[in-house]
C-alpha cells in the first residue's frame, strides 16, 4: 500500500475543517481536486472514511484508525524537514521564476559576474505570478519573485521585496509636460496605450467611478512595446517605476497622477520549511542588486 501524503494531509483538513470547500481553501486547491483525493485513498485502504449526516461529516471506524496514524505520519515528516533544515546545504544550480518585467528590467543585472553568488548556476523563467506560485507549489521551482498578494499556505512562505508606483509616460514635447498637476480627466483624451497588467483594470474602475468612459487607442504586449511606441509619439501610457530608466529621460518624461494612487507589491516566495540560510542568502543577494540597480540605473522619481 502506497499512502500518498497530499492524500493524507487533505483528509486531516478535511476531517478538521468539517466541511469540503472550507478545506478546498485551506489547502488552496479546487473543491473537486479534495474529492478526489479523498475518494482515492478510500480507494487505497479499501474502506468508507467519512460519513456525512447532514451539514456534519464523522468518522468511520477506518476512518478513526486512517486519522490517528495519518496524524502521526506528518507530525513526523514535520519532524524530519525540520532537523534536515537545519544542516547547511550547498545547491550548484538553481530553479527560479519571475514577473516579466523583473526579468527584463533587473535580473539580467543580478546574473552578472560581480552579483552572482560563487559558482552557483540558474535556471530561469519568466512567468505570470499565478503561475510562479502554482511552479512553486509544484515544487518545479526553488525561488519566484511575483506580485502581491501572496496567498499564505501551509506549503509557501513569502517576504515582501520592494514596493512600486506607476507613473503616467508622455513623448518629451507633450504639452502635458509642462503642466504641473495631471489628473485622470487630463488623459482620457489622449491616445492612452494599454498592456496586460492589473493595475489597467484599477485604473479603468476609478475612470468610471468619476463618470469617465475608458477607451484606449491601443492594447500591446509588454510595457517594453508601450514605452517604445510613446518614444515614437504614438502615445501615452503608464508604467511602473522599475521600468523607468534614467536613459528614458532623452525621449520621454513621467509625471505623477494626482488623483491615481496605486503602489505594486513584489514577493520573494519560496518553499515553507526551506533552509533559512539559503533564502537568507538569496534575499539580500537579490535586495543587494535592487539597491545597487536603483542607484545607477533607476531614474528617482
Amino acid at each position: 500500500m502506497n499512502l500518498d501524503i497530499q492524500q493524507l494531509k487533505t483528509f486531516i483538513t478535511v476531517v478538521r475543517e468539517q466541511n469540503f470547500r472550507r478545506a478546498a481553501k485551506v489547502l488552496n486547491v479546487s473543491q473537486p481536486t479534495v474529492t478526489m483525493r479523498i475518494k482515492a485513498l478510500e480507494q487505497m485502504v479499501g474502506s468508507e472514511l467519512l460519513k456525512r449526516h447532514g451539514n456534519q461529516l464523522t468518522l468511520t471506524p477506518s476512518g478513526e484508525m486512517v486519522m490517528k496514524y495519518a496524524s502521526k505520519m506528518l507530525y513526523v515528516l514535520q519532524e524530519v524537514k525540520d532537523h534536515l533544515s537545519s544542516i547547511p546545504v550547498s545547491k550548484d544550480r538553481y530553479s527560479i521564476a519571475v514577473i516579466p518585467s523583473f526579468s527584463t528590467y533587473v535580473f539580467p543585472r543580478i546574473l552578472q559576474p560581480r552579483y552572482s553568488q560563487g559558482q552557483s548556476q540558474y535556471n530561469v523563467q519568466s512567468a505570470s505570478s499565478a503561475k510562479i506560485f502554482q511552479l512553486l507549489s509544484d515544487r518545479a521551482i526553488d525561488f519566484g519573485i511575483m506580485r502581491g498578494p501572496v496567498k499564505q499556505t501551509d506549503q509557501i512562505e513569502s517576504k515582501l521585496l520592494y514596493s512600486e508606483k506607476v507613473y503616467l509616460t508622455l513623448p518629451i514635447n507633450h504639452p502635458l509636460t509642462e503642466q504641473e498637476d495631471i489628473y485622470i480627466k487630463d488623459i482620457l483624451s489622449e491616445n492612452i496605450i494599454t498592456y496586460r497588467r492589473r493595475f489597467w483594470s484599477i485604473f479603468s474602475s476609478k475612470v468610471l467611478e468619476l463618470g469617465g468612459d475608458f477607451k484606449p487607442k491601443m492594447v500591446v504586449d509588454s510595457e517594453i512595446t508601450a514605452k517604445k511606441f510613446v518614444k515614437y509619439n504614438l502615445g501615452v501610457t503608464m508604467l511602473p517605476e522599475y521600468c523607468i530608466r534614467k536613459k528614458d529621460l532623452a525621449t520621454v518624461t513621467f509625471k505623477e497622477i494626482k488623483d491615481f494612487h496605486i503602489k505594486r507589491d513584489a514577493y520573494c516566495v519560496f518553499e515553507r520549511g526551506q533552509n533559512r540560510s539559503i533564502v537568507d542568502e538569496f534575499y539580500y543577494w537579490v535586495q543587494s542588486t535592487l539597491e545597487e540597480d536603483k542607484r545607477e540605473a533607476r531614474l528617482s522619481l
